[in-house]
């Protein structure tokens, strides 16, 4: 439990540094709080988090561009999922995408590094498959794992059917893909290196690839944009089969320290530049929130 002293202080200091009265049902603070009837002539508000954690905020007191953090719905969430990567004060040189912004460089306020903090360090729930690995079992296991932390699928649990093949030279089995629905560039399914190249070049530069110009997309032109990678030519080809090969022959597997299939989990958070989506990106690139953020936040 020490882990989460920090997060609670983190969630405090948020919630203290905009002034606004909160109680949560985890016990991070329980002041006292006006009458309902109170309440509702002064224009409080009440959320209700996912764990049942409440948070009773003075609206006319909250920063705009919290309430409208708060206020967020899930299926804009879930909607507008996308990698937006040109932030305010930068420049692309060269390319497709050259452009320079117009705006200076604008990081991040220390509340909004804080509301990131506070919501990557959120805690999770147990993985009560783990206390059925040989180390634990029958034991309750005693890693309470974290969204900050990490997390290793232990042996004995082969999830949503992967294949996994098993090594003396590996610290864990290695998972490489479910037949016919995805599979692995390498050994198995493919018999060798060389022979997984061509699928994955395939993958990337034939038709329906996202290096492929018929391939539809959300810029205003997306054939222009799709043709302007660099196809690999068949010296690159062999030069990447002949190291990937050499790889798997001297470890095993491929690649030779990770697993074949894995998921990569990041975050990045910047002040987007909207001109440059608007100058080559369809409409609805971004959202309300991205559109109306340094108003409500920096203004």
């Amino acid at each position: 439990m020490q882990a989460d002293f920090p997060l609670m202080r983190a969630r405090a200091e948020v919630f203290l540094s905009l002034k606004a009265e909160a109680a949560q049902s985890d016990g991070l603070r329980t002041p006292a709080f006006p009458s309902s009837a109170a309440r509702r002539a002064s224009g409080w508000v009440t959320y209700i988090g996912s764990n049942g954690a409440r948070w009773r905020m003075e609206e006319k007191a909250m920063n705009p561009g919290l309430k409208s953090m708060m206020d967020f719905r899930l299926g804009d969430a879930l909607l507008g999922r996308c990698s937006r990567r040109f932030f305010m004060g930068a420049e692309i040189p060269d390319g497709v995408f050259s452009s320079r912004s117009s705006h200076r460089i604008t990081p991040l306020s220390e509340l909004e590094k804080r509301l990131v903090a506070a919501a990557c360090g959120a805690r999770s729930g147990w993985n009560h498959l783990i206390c059925h690995a040989a180390r634990y079992a029958p034991h309750l296991s005693n890693y309470a794992g974290s969204a900050a932390g990490s997390r290793r699928l232990p042996p004995e649990v082969h999830g949503l059917g992967f294949r996994y093949d098993a090594d003396d030279r590996w610290p864990i089995p290695n998972p490489t893909g479910l037949a016919g629905v995805m599979e692995g560039y390498c050994p198995p399914p493919f018999s060798d290196m060389r022979s997984a190249v061509e699928p994955l070049c395939e993958g990337k530069f034939g038709p329906g690839g996202p290096f492929n110009p018929g391939t539809p997309g959300h810029w205003k032109d997306s054939r222009r944009v799709r043709s302007a990678a660099q196809v690999h030519n068949e010296e690159f080809r062999e030069c990447v089969a002949l190291q990937a090969q050499n790889v798997f022959d001297t470890f095993g597997r491929f690649s030779a320290t990770v697993p074949s299939i894995f998921v990569v989990l990041c975050l990045q958070a910047q002040h987007l530049d909207t001109e440059f989506c608007d100058r080559f990106y369809k409409p609805g690139s971004y959202l309300k929130t991205h559109a109306e953020h340094m108003e409500r936040r920096h203004s």
